[in-house]
């Protein structure tokens, strides 16, 4: 059974939206094209971003205020059991260990990186910092130019033009598999 698909959006933070999880979860643009968006509050997914980057004291909050945000949004996303898009644009500043950590809750998925940045880079690696080192595939990183911002419908069309491609490269390789295998 093939694994279901996690679009993680790292960031930057989209112009004209204010909280890119909720923006999201506007609209069915998401749901027509098959792709799940958990219902998490804006509040649940800042204090899943304290958590991972451990900014909580910085913020006013324990650690046991925090804890365990992380794990309710990744066991969210596998209630879904289909393709899944989040967004937390402030894991793309969080060091290599907590990336990984934050990766580590998506065991299970082929997870696949959506940056948005202003102008796209010549090495979307350098964009990513840490995370090029645990995202190494080039396929599984997608970048979204937004130059000077997007509606929230228009960040949910982007994510929905990348998921299609991303499956429709993922059946062709099924389909060259299948080929070589009857050959």
């Amino acid at each position: 059974m093939a694994k279901n698909l996690a679009f993680l959006h790292l960031g930057p933070r989209v112009i004209g939206v204010d909280a890119p999880h909720e923006a999201l979860q506007l609209g069915d643009t998401l749901a027509a094209a098959g792709l799940a968006v958990p219902q998490i509050s804006s509040e649940r997914m800042s204090y899943a971003d304290l958590e991972i980057r451990r900014r909580h004291t910085e913020a006013g909050l324990t650690r046991k205020a925090v804890e365990g945000a992380w794990a309710d949004v990744c066991r969210k996303l596998y209630k879904a059991r289909s393709d899944v898009v989040v967004s937390q644009p402030g894991f793309l500043d969080a060091p290599l260990h907590q990336a990984a950590l934050a990766l580590d809750g998506l065991f299970g998925f082929k997870v696949h990186l959506v940056l948005t940045p202003a102008v796209v880079p010549a090495d979307p690696a350098a964009l990513l910092g840490p995370w090029a080192e645990l995202v190494t595939r080039p396929e599984r990183i997608h970048v979204v130019p937004v130059g000077e911002g997007l509606s929230p419908l228009d960040f949910s069309r982007e994510v929905v033009r990348v998921a299609e491609r991303v499956r429709r490269e993922r059946e062709a390789r099924r389909f060259l598999k299948r080929a070589r295998r009857a050959a």
